[in-house]
C-alpha cells in the first residue's frame, strides 16, 4: 500500500504555517487531506505538538474511520470525514481556534455576507453549526449541516472550520475568514454592518469561481 508521504508532509507544513500563523494555540485544531485515490485522509494525530510531528505520526485513516497507520488520529476525524462523504468538491479541511472565530463562535450567531470577500471567498455568510460536544458525532452532523454548500463554517462555543479543493486553497480560505470576522467584529462595535445583497453575493461568487484570474 502507498504510504502517502507526500500528503503526509503537506499537512505537517501546513500544521506548523497554521500554529505559527495564530490560527490556533498548542495542540488544538487539526487538518486533513483527502487523498488522490480517494480511498482514505491523512490527518493531524492527536495531542501533538505541531512542531513534532513526523511523517511516521501522521494518521492514514479509511473512509470507515478505521486507524490503518500512524498514531490516534485527531478527536475530529469523525468530523473531517463526515465533510467528505458529503463533498466530493473538498480534499482538504482545516479546524482552527483562531481569535476572532472562536469570538464569534462563542455568541452562536450566524454572520452575513457584510464583505465582498466573504461572497467570493466562502460563497456568503458564514453559518455557526448548533452545539456539540468535541469529537461528538453529534458535532460532525451539525458542521456538515451547516457548512452545506459553502467554504466555511463556525463551531458554536468552539472554532472555525475551513475546505478547500486542496491544503493551499483550504488555507486562503481560512486566512479571509479570520480577517473578515475580525472586521465584521469591529464594524459591529462601531454599529450595525450592512449585509450584501443575495445577487450581489451570487454574482461576486461566480465571477470568483469562473471568471477571477481566467
Amino acid at each position: 500500500m502507498c504510504n502517502y508521504i507526500e500528503e503526509k508532509k503537506m499537512v505537517i507544513e501546513a500544521g506548523k504555517k497554521m500554529l505559527n500563523s495564530g490560527l490556533t494555540v498548542g495542540t488544538w485544531g487539526n487538518l486533513s487531506v483527502r487523498t488522490k485515490d480517494k480511498k482514505y485522509m491523512v490527518i493531524t494525530p492527536s495531542g501533538v505538538d505541531y512542531e513534532k510531528i513526523t511523517p511516521e505520526m501522521m494518521s492514514l485513516v479509511d473512509m470507515d474511520e478505521n486507524l490503518v497507520s500512524g498514531k490516534k488520529p485527531s478527536i475530529e476525524a469523525g468530523l473531517h470525514l463526515g465533510i467528505y462523504k458529503n463533498r466530493e468538491d473538498v480534499n482538504a479541511v482545516i479546524h482552527t481556534h483562531s481569535i476572532y472565530t472562536c469570538t464569534v463562535a462563542a455568541t452562536r450567531e450566524d454572520v452575513p455576507p457584510v464583505l465582498d470577500e466573504m461572497a467570493q471567498i466562502v460563497g456568503g455568510g458564514i453559518k455557526t453549526a448548533k452545539y456539540g460536544l468535541p469529537g461528538s458525532p453529534e458535532l460532525a452532523r451539525n458542521c456538515v449541516e451547516a457548512l452545506d454548500d459553502r467554504m466555511a463554517v463556525l463551531l458554536a462555543n468552539h472554532g472555525g472550520v475551513c475546505v478547500g479543493k486542496d491544503l493551499q486553497d483550504a488555507f486562503k480560505i481560512t486566512n479571509v475568514v479570520e480577517v473578515s470576522l475580525k472586521s465584521y467584529c469591529l464594524a459591529k462595535a462601531m454599529g450595525n454592518p450592512v449585509a450584501l445583497d443575495d445577487k450581489d453575493v451570487d454574482f461576486m461568487r461566480d465571477f470568483f469561481l469562473n471568471k477571477y484570474g481566467k
